[in-house]
């Protein structure tokens, strides 16, 4: 088999147990069996797996593997566990400016659960990179680079930082619905959290894979590992 064809089918079935980890946190819709529900999920990750294996290597982007153990790893991993700490305290600690009435939805602290943790792990770590990252920026900054720069050798600083900033935005939108299905009211001020959060973060695991794919694995991984505010959590 071909790598063009073993690059995406790794990256879906690297993808697949988060996908299945939905089954713990999708709520009961009467009349539709849960496993309905990750249809969608499934079609976006494979649909992004083949989308990022075709524009990333094209615009100079990639993936690449490095062992555990590895020194550099252990720094991206401590890095990550840092960056996820300090945006769960920040969270907590200003949660009197955006919570609605009765503490809803949760910070990331009072949310957080073994649950969360599994699905932060396998689908915000995992497959929300693949898509997000993966495919959404990496078809962003070839058509950016195509359209505005194609005599350049490799996408400008600009066009990179574009694609980053534009994978970012629908990566914090994305989150929306899921805190809607928490059962908070979506107030102004938790939506501005929720945006702004997911933002920043969408920025930092976006630039880190446009400088370093190496470090972007391992740092959005082990963020999401610490209980950033993702997919299915407030």
């Amino acid at each position: 088999m071909s790598r063009r064809l073993n690059q995406p089918i790794a990256l879906s079935l690297i993808g697949l147990p988060g996908v299945l980890s939905l089954l713990l946190v999708l709520p009961e819709l009467p009349g539709v069996p849960k496993w309905a529900l990750l249809i969608n999920p499934t079609v976006l990750l494979v649909t992004a797996a083949c989308a990022g294996t075709w524009a990333a290597k094209r615009c100079g982007l990639r993936l690449s593997a490095a062992p555990v153990m590895e020194p550099k790893r252990a720094v991206d991993i401590g890095a990550g566990v840092l960056i996820g700490v300090v945006v769960a305290l920040a969270d907590h600690s200003g949660r009197a400016l955006w919570q609605g009435p009765l503490g809803m939805p949760p910070s990331i602290i009072e949310g957080w659960s073994a649950t969360s943790l599994l699905v932060g792990l396998l689908y915000g770590g995992v497959v929300e990179e693949i898509v997000f990252r993966w495919g959404l920026m990496s078809l962003v900054v070839l058509a950016l680079w195509r359209i505005l720069a194609r005599r350049a050798v490799t996408p400008s600083t600009g066009v990179l930082l574009t694609g980053v900033s534009f994978a970012a935005l629908i990566f914090a939108a994305s989150h929306l619905p899921a805190v809607a299905a928490t059962g908070a009211e979506l107030l102004p001020s938790v939506a501005l959290r929720t945006l702004l959060l997911n933002t920043l973060l969408g920025l930092l695991y976006g630039w880190f894979f446009a400088r370093s794919p190496r470090q972007a694995s391992g740092q959005s991984i082990t963020i999401g590992w610490s209980g950033s505010p993702r997919t299915f959590r407030g």
